[in-house]
Formats: structure tokens, C-alpha cells, sequence
């Protein structure tokens, strides 16, 4: 009975240590941005802008002019061109995209478009001026249906708003062999 009364405690606490552990969740899920979701091209409310799906459309080759000189570029799966109105911005911000397809993984912007027109990498967004961004991506066909965009502030966005927005039901995705960015 003596040894009862030692070990019962030593069990018990290690019962109550398992069950805290595995329920405390992970530093990833606790410092995660916080997401606000648009379904089928409503407007998404982060804290420092807002964001609409307005337009998109899939290549297999893009072409833009950096410096002066054109560059076309390839690829062995399909570029996702996506374009978002920017609203609401509350102060000047730099913002990145992710597509996030059907099956969960998750695509950032490809750099093989950097300094593409347009493209968010290149843009600025201040307050008072609601403006257009184009986000880039390089993925596979059947990750497309079915997808979403994430924008979210450029660089450490621990807690602060991330937008899921999804495309407006019923629009199409415009395909193009070569599609020329302006």
C-alpha cells in the first residue's frame, strides 16, 4: 500500500502530461496568419487591405519585356496567370500570393516571371488607391480546378490576415498557347 501511495502519483502525472502534449497544438498552427475567406468572388477583409479574385487564365508559354529586351518562357506543366483587385489598404504594403490546389499542396508565385508587368513581386499597394496585381504561377494542369488564392503581407505575417479567394463560380479559365504579359 506504501508503494501505492508513490507510484500512483508518478503514473497519474505522467497520464496528465501525455494527454496535455497531445492536445497542445503545434508552434506552426499557433503563429499561423489568420484567415479570412471569399467564396466565389466576393470581397475578402484582411486587417491592412482587402482583396477580389477578378480574372484568370492558364498558358504554356509566357512572353513580357524586361529592360527592354522580350522574354518568353516555358514550362513543362501550366502557368496559372491570376489576377486580384486590391482594395481598401489601409497602409503601403507589399503582398505574395500562393495558389493553393485541389489536394492541399501549396505553390508560390514562380520566379521564372519576376519582373513580369504587373506582378505582385514588382508592386507596392498604398492606402487610398485601389488597385490591380497579377500573380504568376507554374504548377500542374489538375491543380487548378478546385484551387484558391492566398495573398498575404510580403515577409513575416505571423498572426496578422491572410486571404483565401476563390474564383467566381460558373468563369471559365481562358487558355492561350503564348499569352503576352503587359
Amino acid at each position: 500500500m506504501t508503494a501505492l501511495r508513490y507510484v500512483l502519483p508518478v503514473v497519474l502525472g505522467a497520464c496528465i502530461q501525455g494527454a496535455l502534449m497531445m492536445t497542445t497544438p503545434t508552434f506552426d498552427s499557433v503563429f499561423q496568419p489568420m484567415r479570412s475567406t471569399a467564396q466565389s468572388g466576393a470581397i475578402a477583409q484582411g486587417r491592412l487591405h482587402a482583396a477580389r479574385f477578378s480574372d484568370w487564365q492558364t498558358a504554356e508559354q509566357l512572353s513580357f519585356d524586361r529592360y527592354g529586351t522580350t522574354i518568353t518562357r516555358d514550362t513543362q506543366g501550366i502557368f496559372l496567370i491570376v489576377d486580384v483587385d486590391i482594395l481598401d489598404v489601409q497602409e503601403s504594403i507589399q503582398l505574395t500570393a500562393t495558389w493553393q490546389g485541389r489536394s492541399g499542396r501549396q505553390y508560390v508565385q514562380t520566379a521564372r516571371a519576376d519582373g513580369a508587368p504587373s506582378t505582385l513581386d514588382t508592386r507596392q499597394f498604398h492606402p487610398g488607391l485601389d488597385d490591380q496585381g497579377r500573380a504568376v504561377f507554374e504548377l500542374p494542369r489538375d491543380e487548378i480546378e478546385g484551387g484558391k488564392l492566398l495573398i498575404a503581407r510580403k515577409g513575416p505575417n505571423i498572426l496578422d490576415s491572410e486571404l483565401a479567394l476563390t474564383p467566381t463560380t460558373g468563369m471559365a479559365v481562358q487558355h492561350s498557347k503564348l499569352l503576352r504579359l503587359e
